[in-house]
């Protein structure tokens, strides 16, 4: 989390954007609720999330291109979650379950491969 946040620029968005063919707006946006902004969290206590090694990773496949199906599936879950948050002013926990509730699960252990994977709304 410490080298995303440190970026002086946002080429990781730009990459992002171009291998998964979402928009630019929204792999930023999702990059700020993950990376920057802070949350009313489960135990009452208004902080950035914790680094999380399979986010990060996810985040490295994303901007390399070697992505898979799951990483997708984050970039989902994190747009449904920060919008839900944002229009509800919510705490993390309920943003999160709506996001599942809605469909849009993450599950890192997951695995899918596929060629040509994109993003489609």
């Amino acid at each position: 989390y410490k080298k995303i946040r440190a970026m002086s620029s946002n080429a990781d968005v730009a990459s992002i954007s171009k291998n998964t063919r979402m928009p630019e707006y929204r792999i930023q946006r999702i990059k700020e609720h993950l990376f920057f902004n802070k949350h009313k969290l489960t135990n009452g206590k208004i902080s950035r999330f914790d680094p999380d090694i399979e986010v990060a990773d996810a985040w490295e496949r994303l901007k390399s291109g070697s992505f898979v199906q799951q990483d997708l599936a984050l970039l989902q879950h994190e747009y449904f979650e920060c919008r839900f948050e944002a229009v509800y002013n919510t705490d993390y926990i309920t943003a999160h379950n709506a996001a599942e509730l809605s469909g849009r699960v993450w599950d890192p252990d997951e695995f899918e491969t596929a060629h040509n994977m994109m993003w489609r709304p």
